[in-house]
């Protein structure tokens, strides 16, 4: 196919100096790109993917950090086909396989990389800010030291869409050829350097190429869209230099420099928990198979942590699982477990399995910590996550955890993973498009969420957890609220809820300002007295009862320390009845904690009634184990309905107000106007006291006696209150989910109107006494 290029001058001779090629490797702004532009001579510019109509393909990511994250994952997928080159036998199944195979991560994940290998191995892929000029918009560079492209060969590769340069190669993060193509949007210009390691280049001369990406506005009265072309030369190809004209004249792979790039959200010193780039690739790669290496050069970064400073990349599930724990002083990790779905077995398709891994993060008794523990990790938006070897590519706001689990209090403390690096390639394409900014909207993507809200209300420890802070968070509201505005408001809430049920367990409700959780106590899971390989499993159940077409959970023992199982699943064999094939099966199991994991059940509809058995065999490194037991399966109408729980219309909610000091558990501020909780249990309407505009209209104002104070209070208290209550009820089925500051911000504004007609209301009574 003929190649067109644009507005070009003639050009015979296109080749650098080294003045010019430190020009190339050191731009940083604007008037960089116009002086190296200025003094490369003539040159034309070739249409991106040679499609003129490019833009759509370009412009399909809405968010510039996600884009940014495709350049990281492109810079580790070179270091991984630069090891596969070098191994030509070697064939992983995946990113995380060739990882541990080529690079000696261990099976536990870069937690358990010692810090000085972690930070040789991140010196390989490097992200860096640098001024631009513009202070809204730095220069971001990202530099990997993998395979590198030859430069006959970048507009096939590195300048291509949608080509198909992954799609066959496993142990690549890469399929669709598009991902990082997005980030040419977000930047005034691109420059890009590329050399493939020398010994790859099957006789073909060592050369770098480098070229620039830019946005053609063309003319917006004729075409609709712009059209992003590269710098190249009067054949069409990238200009090239000799390597030995380079800073680092041993660097081979790929370096690509996004001029004033439209970092929105994320412009703050790179080492900022929040805010910052260290914390956007700690999120967004959520588990790499890789570490990277991050650092900044601008005046905001040198202030914050010194010149030419670096940081080293692991993902938030490695700072979780650290044996130091996370950091942040009093800061801990107070419950961590996970469970491993087997979807095949449930849904008898070929589509793999995947695991729900999460932490409970709390601070220690009397921190003077007023951020939430979790903030430092993920936003209220990302409190499930879904990654594909380890990079987030779906994921749940807090609101969206909080209506579907009954984790009120506790959701605040939850960080949530959703690991699919187990689905069949079957799985992978129904869950996933082309954009990895979100799952697609599908059966499947449904039956693994629905699946997540399953493990975390079934969590015995996350219901005592919850309960612990339930109680101590009320046992804190002494406000008084008046007995009548209390009816007032329960009639009003059974307005809304006229002819509405719900199921209600009696006796669930735990008495108010009491500590200490009740309940179930905390569960044991110490594995200091167990070995690191295990010589015994048994069920804790004999038979085990399942009825068709339900489910069923198991305790199994194994002696074996914390985290035994997931790690060695593999190594693990259930095997049924030969006449329950494909009738029941091991579904789930949650991670060996203390010596136990609790093993979930599924019996088809048709399952054959009867006795049967169940075997588990576990290889281990001293030999096989194995255990077995009955299971018994039993016709739906056998088991008996939970005592206790029955459908009753809602009663209405009890309310509560909270000051400043308590914002802290709550995970409030300033803003906050509050919040609805409910469970199975109750109904409680949380309050904020101390909402500045509040505060401000009631506590301030120096005219009012503490007897107006409180009955201007009690008037906001019914409103609000209701509204909230409402609010809450119209998110439960929304989709999409409104973000928390949007929901915060509309409250406000709400709040503000209240507080008007109060004191408008005021000044007419004072005005007609």
């Amino acid at each position: 196919m003929t190649q067109e290029v644009h507005n070009m001058p003639q050009s015979t001779d296109t080749s650098l100096s080294k003045k010019q090629v430190k020009a190339v490797e050191s731009v940083r702004s604007v008037a960089d790109i116009d002086a190296l532009l200025a003094s490369a001579g003539d040159f034309r510019w070739r249409d991106l993917g040679d499609r003129p109509g490019n833009a759509a393909t370009v412009q399909i990511a809405s968010s510039p950090a996600s884009a940014l994250i495709e350049r990281v994952t492109n810079g580790i997928d070179g270091m991984l086909e630069l090891q596969a080159e070098l191994h030509p036998g070697s064939a992983p199944s995946s990113p995380r396989r060739a990882a541990r195979e080529w690079f000696g991560v261990p099976r536990e994940g870069l937690a358990e990389l010692p810090k000085k290998e972690r930070r040789l191995l991140a010196e390989n892929i490097r992200v860096s800010l640098e001024e631009s000029g513009e202070a809204e918009r730095p220069t971001v560079t990202i530099l990997d030291r993998g395979i590198g492209q030859h430069p006959a060969d970048a507009p096939g590769t590195l300048l291509s869409l949608n080509e198909n340069n992954k799609v066959s190669k496993p142990y690549l993060q890469g399929a669709y050829g598009q991902g990082a193509a997005a980030t040419y949007r977000f930047a005034r210009y691109t420059v890009i350097l590329t050399r493939r390691a020398p010994e790859l280049n099957d006789g073909r001369d060592d050369l770098v190429g480098w070229t620039i990406v830019w946005e053609d506005p063309a003319d917006p009265d004729v075409n609709k869209l712009p059209v992003y072309r590269y710098l190249v030369d009067e054949d069409g190809a990238i200009p090239t230099f000799e390597p030995g004209l380079l800073a680092d004249a041993g660097w081979h792979g790929v370096k690509v420099t996004h001029v004033a790039y439209e970092l929105r959200g994320y412009k703050a010193a790179y080492t900022q928990p929040r805010g910052g780039l260290w914390a956007l690739l700690h999120s967004s790669l959520f588990d790499p198979v890789l570490p990277v290496l991050v650092g900044g050069n601008r005046k905001v970064d040198v202030r914050a942590a010194g010149e030419n400073s670096t940081r080293v990349v692991i993902g938030n599930a490695a700072r979780l699982d650290s044996a130091k724990g996370p950091a942040g002083g009093d800061l801990f990790v107070s419950y961590r477990n996970s469970e491993t779905f087997d979807l095949g077995k449930a849904t008898g398709r070929d589509v793999g399995r995947f695991a729900v891994n999460y932490w409970v993060l709390q601070r220690s008794p009397g921190s003077k910590s007023t951020t939430e523990p979790t903030a430092s990790y993920i936003g209220p938006d990302q409190a499930v996550t879904m990654t594909l070897s380890g990079q987030r590519q779906d994921s749940e706001s807090r609101t969206w955890l909080r209506n579907r689990t009954e984790l009120s209090f506790l959701v605040k403390n939850l960080v949530v993973q959703v690991d699919v690096d187990g689905l069949a390639p079957l799985g992978k394409r129904e869950l996933f498009s082309s954009t990895r900014e979100r799952a697609v909207d599908s059966e499947l993507r449904d039956r693994i969420y629905s699946e997540i809200v399953t493990v975390l209300r079934g969590d015995e420890e996350l219901r005592r957890l919850e309960r612990e802070e339930r109680d101590r968070l009320l046992a804190q509201s002494t406000e008084r609220i008046d007995e009548k505005i209390r009816e007032r408001l329960r009639k009003r809430i059974d307005t809304l809820l006229k002819g509405k049920t719900r199921k209600v367990k009696r006796p669930e409700r735990v008495p108010h300002n009491k500590g200490g959780g009740g309940g179930k106590p905390r569960r044991d899971t110490d594995d200091s007295h167990l070995g690191h390989v295990p010589t015994t499993m048994s069920f804790l159940r004999d038979p085990i009862t399942v009825k068709q077409g339900g489910m069923t959970t198991v305790w199994v023992e194994i002696d074996a320390k914390n985290g035994y199982l997931p790690d060695h699943e593999d190594d693990l064999r259930v095997s049924f009845d030969p006449r329950l094939e494909g009738k029941v099966s091991d579904v789930a199991k949650s991670r060996l904690l203390g010596g136990k994991s609790q093993w979930r059940l599924q019996a088809a509809a048709d399952a054959p009634l009867g006795e049967f058995e169940v075997e588990a065999i576990l290889v281990t490194a001293n030999g096989v184990i194995s255990c077995s037991v009955p299971v018994k399966v039993i016709e739906p109408e056998q088991t008996k309905k939970k005592e206790g729980v029955v459908e009753e219309p809602d009663s209405g909610p009890e309310v509560r107000w909270f000051r400043r000091i308590d914002w802290d558990g709550l995970g409030w501020d300033r803003r906050t106007v509050g919040e609805v909780k409910v469970t199975s249990g109750e109904t409680l309407i949380l309050l904020n006291r101390d909402q500045h505009l509040l505060e401000a209209s009631l506590d301030r104002n120096k005219k009012l006696s503490q007897e107006q104070i409180e009955k201007r209070a009690d008037r906001y208290l019914l409103p609000v209150a209701c509204a909230l209550f409402e609010q809450h009820e119209a998110m439960k089925n929304a989709d999409p989910t409104p973000g928390e500051e949007y929901v915060k911000g509309e409250l406000e504004r709400l709040a503000e109107a209240v507080l008007l007609v109060i004191d408008q209301d005021a000044f007419a009574e004072q005005a007609n006494p």
